[in-house]
């Protein structure tokens, strides 16, 4: 019985596989990462011969702490978005990771199938790679072929991991334990009176929710597709942040967000971007050639070590537009790409970041699956604040 993270990584490293190739281990996505390194490092070097060196082992990481945490401990680490470029309409590898025998990658929760096919392509036939994986984050997002892939390679599910140490706090810590969980539902864990408050998690119930409630430190959490693009534009205007003479142009100070793959420059050379990449604006300038419909954006670049750099990045004026308006007549630029205002942000594109407050806003009457809830909690660190409904729908108002 796997009861910890040491059993899941001896369960995938010696189970009988179809595809011995790809392994996947499926656990929480919160889980202790310093632990799962040390637990991987003692099982592989109890399951083979030969003596094997942290370095021998490569680590590929999509988010940032992780990858610190991975390459203090002397293992082979890469960010894997420094690895990839992209078409239209994939990710492909751009650098080839040098050969080895056994690969990690953190976590494949938002990351396409496509992409892992594409590293064992690049990897030597005896490769062993090793997917983290939580199969309660719902992957309806990514497409079929991704939930293909992954129920082609999880044959289980660990409710909670004994001594996993959560990177969130203890109330946030609880109620995503709570959700993982069938012994209650969502209504009675959202209701229960010991859980209506607290200095780390908020629950407001109700079907309104409030412009004047919004706190633009922090961001705005929630699975409902719709609510990101109406309460976006609505927030922008309720704070008068609309420049009457470009209405479209976000302000030095605001966040805009990645809605599909980016490419920003930064020292000289071209970064690829995650969807769902946050950026604060620094500096913008409006586009000089005769359609206008783009935006040259200015910001701090943080690299996966930690230094900082000067980025600039062209977004489409014409995406927002069409956003804002449901319609535009401007033709898009193809060197630019599609970012929007990041007041309110996906959860499924949020996973891999990390939040250290945010506010949540979950609509049961839109979605009564309990993991929609549960994935916009995880990039959630310290303090919360769930608004949330359970019989009505949850309407905007200021």
């Amino acid at each position: 019985m796997i009861k910890n993270i040491e059993d899941a990584i001896f369960f995938a490293i010696n189970k009988d596989s179809k595809n011995e190739s790809i392994k996947c281990i499926d656990v929480q996505n919160h889980y202790n990462f310093t632990n799962m390194l040390d637990s991987f490092y003692k099982v592989v070097s109890n399951s083979i011969p030969s003596k094997i060196n942290v370095e021998d082992i490569t680590v590929i990481c999509v988010t940032y702490d992780n990858f610190r945490i991975a390459k203090k401990k002397g293992f082979k680490t890469y960010y894997i978005y420094d690895l990839l470029d992209f078409t239209d309409n994939y990710y492909y590898f751009l650098r080839k990771i040098p050969s080895g025998h056994f690969y990690i990658v953190e976590s494949v929760d938002n990351i396409t199938s496509d992409i892992i096919e594409r590293l064992k392509k690049t990897l030597p036939k005896i490769a062993k790679i090793f997917l983290f994986h939580d199969s309660v984050i719902p992957r309806r997002y990514s497409g079929e072929d991704d939930v293909k892939f992954i129920n082609s390679l999880t044959s289980y599910n660990v409710e909670t991991l004994q001594g996993n140490k959560s990177y969130h706090s203890t109330p946030i810590n609880s109620l995503i334990n709570k959700l993982r969980s069938k012994k209650s539902t969502i209504k009675e864990i959202l209701e229960k009176p010991t859980m209506n408050s607290s200095n780390k998690a908020e629950y407001i119930n109700t079907s309104k929710f409030k412009l004047s409630d919004v706190d633009i430190t922090k961001p705005i959490i929630t699975t409902h597709l719709n609510l990101i693009k109406d309460l976006n534009i609505k927030i922008r205007q309720y704070l008068g942040l609309v420049d009457v003479l470009d209405e479209y142009k976000p302000n030095i100070g605001e966040y805009i967000v990645a809605h599909g793959f980016s490419c920003c420059n930064v020292d000289g050379k071209e970064i690829c971007l995650p969807v769902g990449y946050r950026i604060k604006v620094k500096d913008i300038k409006s586009s000089v050639n005769k359609d206008n419909n783009y935006y040259i954006v200015y910001f701090d670049y943080e690299y996966p070590t930690g230094e900082i750099s000067e980025a600039n990045i062209k977004i489409s004026k014409t995406y927002i537009e069409y956003l804002v308006d449901g319609t535009t007549n401007l033709s898009h630029d193809p060197n630019s790409y599609n970012y929007f205002f990041g007041y309110v942000i996906s959860a499924y594109h949020s996973i891999n970041n990390r939040y250290n407050k945010a506010t949540i806003i979950y609509d049961y009457t839109l979605s009564m699956d309990r993991r929609d809830l549960y994935t916009c909690l995880i990039p959630v660190v310290d303090e919360v604040r769930l608004f949330f409904s359970l019989d009505k729908k949850i309407e905007i108002e200021e």
